[in-house]
C-alpha cells in the first residue's frame, strides 16, 4: 500500500526531475544536454512555433556583435547588454519604428490566419529575447486542444517566409508563466540574453484589442449561422 504521504514525496521528486523552463517556456538552452526531463505533451491549448519571426533587431545586433568582436571594439563586460547595442543600433542607422510595423504586420498576418483556419485563439505571443533558442518563438494559446492538434499537424507541413515551418505542442499552461516578469512590467530585464523566460514583444494595445474584436464577432456569427 502506497500511503498519502508517499505518493506527495513521489510527485515531489518527479516535479524536482522536471525542467522548470522547459515546463514553463517550452524550451531551455540546454537542451538535449539539460540534467533535467524535457517531457512534451501530447494534448495542449498551445503551439509553439519555433523562430517563425525573423527579428530584425537580434539579426541586426548580432551582426553588430559580429563586427564589433572582429575589431575589438567588444569589450568582454558589455557582453550582451541590451542599452549598449541600442546605442550602438543607433548609430548605425537602425530603424527602430520600421522594425515595430514589421513585426505588427507579422503580427496581424499570424493571427489572422491561423484563428481562420483552425479555432479562436486566447492568447498569442512573440519572443524577443536576445539568444537564439528563444528569439522569434511564437506562442499560440488556443481555446481548446483539438484547435491546437489541427493547428500542430497542419502547420508543419507548411513554409513561411522561405524556410520550413518547425512547431510542437507545448507544456505552456498559459503564456503569463511564460513570461519574464520584470520584461512584462518595465521592459527591461537585469539577465538580458541569459534570461530563460520570454521577454514578449510589446504591440499597440489598439491593434490587439481589434484582433481580438475582429475574432470574437466572426466566431459569435459563425455560431448564429450554426
Amino acid at each position: 500500500m502506497v500511503y498519502f504521504d508517499d505518493r506527495r514525496q513521489q510527485r515531489s521528486r518527479q516535479d524536482n526531475q522536471m525542467c522548470n523552463f522547459f515546463m514553463k517556456t517550452g524550451i531551455c538552452k540546454y537542451g538535449e544536454k539539460c540534467t533535467k526531463k524535457h517531457t512534451k505533451p501530447l494534448r495542449s491549448h498551445t503551439v509553439m512555433f519555433h523562430r517563425l519571426y525573423s527579428d530584425p533587431v537580434y539579426i541586426e545586433r548580432g551582426k553588430l556583435l559580429n563586427e564589433m568582436k572582429k575589431s575589438g571594439r567588444l569589450e568582454q563586460s558589455h557582453g550582451y547588454n541590451t542599452n549598449f547595442l541600442e546605442e550602438a543600433a543607433k548609430k548605425d542607422g537602425f530603424d527602430k519604428e520600421k522594425a515595430q510595423k514589421q513585426l505588427e504586420q507579422f503580427f496581424s498576418d499570424v493571427f489572422v490566419e491561423l484563428s481562420l483556419k483552425y479555432g479562436k485563439i486566447q492568447d498569442m505571443g512573440v519572443a524577443g529575447n536576445l539568444n537564439k533558442y528563444l528569439n522569434g518563438n511564437v506562442y499560440v494559446e488556443f481555446e481548446n486542444e483539438s484547435s491546437a492538434s489541427i493547428c500542430f499537424l497542419k502547420t508543419n507541413k507548411r513554409w513561411y517566409n522561405g524556410k520550413p515551418i518547425i512547431c510542437e505542442l507545448s507544456p505552456v499552461v498559459n503564456l503569463d508563466a511564460a513570461c519574464c516578469q520584470s520584461y512584462e512590467t518595465s521592459s527591461k530585464c537585469d539577465r538580458d540574453s541569459s534570461c530563460g523566460y520570454a521577454h514578449f514583444l510589446k504591440f499597440d494595445p489598439k491593434l490587439e484589442k481589434t484582433l481580438y474584436a475582429s475574432q470574437w464577432k466572426y466566431y459569435h456569427s459563425k455560431h448564429l449561422d450554426d
